[in-house]
């Protein structure tokens, strides 16, 4: 279902992609990573916290807040576009740290600075999208080429099937993942995806995961369940170490 998904997406023509990529560039491979794990490691590095990240907020965290942001029905538009512009400017100059914290609690769009998870949900299922978590299987055309397959969890155990088809040795490289890493990791998909309602998770899967997650054997639908099973967590603000 995951192949005739991709492939109803791509028109391949009478092209051979396989023998032209193998001719011109040797043996085409990938890695991908879960894909649960790779939205919320996109928003944490590009959205959350955007005062350290004004290129990310210009570019669409600003319509997160816009559009998406609760500020309090006693404000009138023109405050609200005030206090944006107020908060984009702190974010764009790095200047928050200079505000005192009832400046910050009293303007909407800095409390907190840039988008929170559930606006960056909201805003990707109103058809925002970025590089960082486009789906691998619009990117990649991974069903018109022949590529190995190296999952960023199992890197170090997949990658010496690669090595071994091109010849190399692995040249002392350790890919490995500490299992206390990886239970973080865990963890942290679990704080962030228990903010998001049922309704909205369901529908971020069907756009953004879905696929990918049966073309290259992750569990994400399992692990969907088990964060819906949990209480939903009420805070608006979630940080993983």
């Amino acid at each position: 279902q995951a192949h005739q998904a991709v492939v109803s997406t791509q028109s391949t023509g009478t092209f051979n992609y396989n023998r032209k990529i193998k001719q011109e560039l040797g043996i085409p491979f990938m890695t991908v990573r879960n894909p649960l794990a790779r939205f919320i490691s996109a928003y944490r590095d590009k959205w959350e916290w955007a005062a350290s990240k004004s290129y990310y907020f210009d570019h669409s965290g600003e319509e997160m807040v816009k559009h998406y942001r609760s500020v309090g029905l006693h404000l009138t538009e023109e405050e609200k576009v005030n206090l944006l512009l107020a908060a984009a400017d702190v974010i764009r100059h790095q200047t928050q740290k200079d505000l005192t914290k009832d400046e910050i609690v009293a303007n909407p769009y800095l409390n907190p600075p840039g988008p929170t998870f559930q606006e960056f949900v909201k805003w990707t299922l109103d058809g925002g999208a970025d590089p960082h978590f486009l789906p691998y299987y619009q990117s990649c055309a991974p069903c018109s080429i022949d590529y190995n397959i190296l999952r960023l969890e199992k890197l170090y155990e997949e990658s010496g099937y690669l090595f071994t088809i091109i010849e190399r040795s692995y040249l002392n490289l350790d890919f490995r993942m500490s299992q206390n890493t990886q239970s973080k990791s865990d963890a942290c998909l679990v704080n962030y995806y228990r903010t998001i309602s049922k309704h909205d998770l369901q529908a971020l899967y069907n756009l953004v995961f879905k696929v990918d997650c049966e073309l290259y054997g992750y569990p994400c639908k399992e692990a969907l369940r088990n964060i819906l099973s949990q209480p939903k967590a009420s805070h608006n603000i979630v940080k993983c170490h």
